[in-house]
């Protein structure tokens, strides 16, 4: 797992019997105690793994005797849910819990058309928005329904911009912003040590491997950081669309409401949760007296005043040229 590191940021469900009972997982810190089973190198390799994948370690309950050895990591942990140990049929508890798996297509895969307004025929569109008004106003719309009206206006409006203005199709980009070619070269390069460090097994190949995936996890925090730094600086302005689009790369709640940890414990279901963000708000809130209630002040409002609305009203707006520039982008 430490050595697959992509430009995405996939969901990584990871569960199995790792067999290592000096880290302690009760208290979600991880741990690891005196003198660990294996050797520190080993414990230390999987902590390091989890933190650098930002992975939840969700089993809290020991699964063999008084050691938690069977574990679940996961990257979106909202996605298990109802998590018990059950007995198995070994030594060892067995480990039940539910996925909820979302197959549905994020919409920033979806190919979807995007219109090249600077390069259409503005002229032409005008024109056929201006005939398709003569021939709607001409064709008696006061006995149509209000949706029929508006699917007849909204298919002419669509024929219009499809035919007058060119368009290409969106392309899926699912790649972190921050990790420039530079990083990409260096992981490239981080590969090649790492196929010739197992094909060599000298002391030396592996130094250089380990040497140079310090270097890139250095430089990708520090990428990062500058992205960040850049993205809420004043200069120019928040680019919000910029802004969104990146928190949607790091949240991990993609189900609703995440696991609550209460008293050391993970709770999934969605009616204990309810209560729990009750309970929570109820806590901030005060107990008002409800025996002396204060009278608010008379303020002086002005009335306003009726809006007329008429037919002749109404068209005036209609053939107003610069309706033409609201109907379009």
């Amino acid at each position: 797992m430490s050595h697959n590191e992509s430009s995405q940021t996939p969901q990584i469900l990871l569960a199995g019997d790792f067999n290592l009972p000096s880290i302690s997982w009760i208290d979600g810190t991880g741990q690891i105690s005196p003198n660990p089973t294996y050797g520190t190198d080993v414990n230390q390799l999987l902590l390091e793994s989890v933190n650098e994948f930002g992975l939840d370690q969700l089993v809290t309950e020991p699964t063999h005797g008084e050691n938690i050895l069977d574990l679940i990591f996961s990257s979106h942990p909202e996605s298990v849910t109802n998590l018990e140990i059950i007995p198995g049929i070994s030594d060892h508890g067995a480990v039940y819990c539910e996925l909820m798996l979302n197959n549905k297509q994020e919409s920033d895969d979806i190919v979807h058309p995007i219109f090249l307004y600077d390069r259409g025929n503005m002229t032409q569109l005008r024109s056929d928005i201006s005939t398709f008004q003569a021939e709607f106003l001409s064709s008696d719309p006061y006995s149509n329904s209000v949706q029929e009206n508006w699917d007849k206006f909204k298919q002419a409006i669509n024929n219009a911009i499809t035919t007058n203005i060119p368009q290409t199709m969106s392309k899926p980009n699912k790649e972190l912003p921050w990790i420039t070619s530079n990083i990409k070269k260096q992981m490239k390069q981080r590969k090649k040590l790492y196929n010739k460090a197992r094909r060599l097994q000298t002391e030396e190949a592996w130094h250089n491997y380990r040497s140079i995936k310090n270097s890139i996890i250095n430089l990708i925090r520090e990428a990062h950081s500058k992205y960040q730094n850049k993205m809420f600086s004043n200069n120019g302005g928040v680019n919000y669309k910029k802004f969104w689009r990146y928190v949607k790369t790091i949240r991990k709640d993609t189900h609703g409401i995440a696991p609550l940890k209460v008293k050391g414990s993970l709770v999934y279901h969605s009616k204990d949760q309810a209560e729990i963000l009750n309970k929570q708000f109820q806590s901030v809130f005060t107990k008002e007296d409800l025996s002396y209630i204060p009278e608010s002040p008379e303020l002086p409002i002005t009335p306003l005043l009726n809006i007329p609305i008429s037919v002749d009203g109404v068209k005036k707006l209609l053939f107003y040229p610069g309706l033409l520039q609201i109907v379009w982008p």
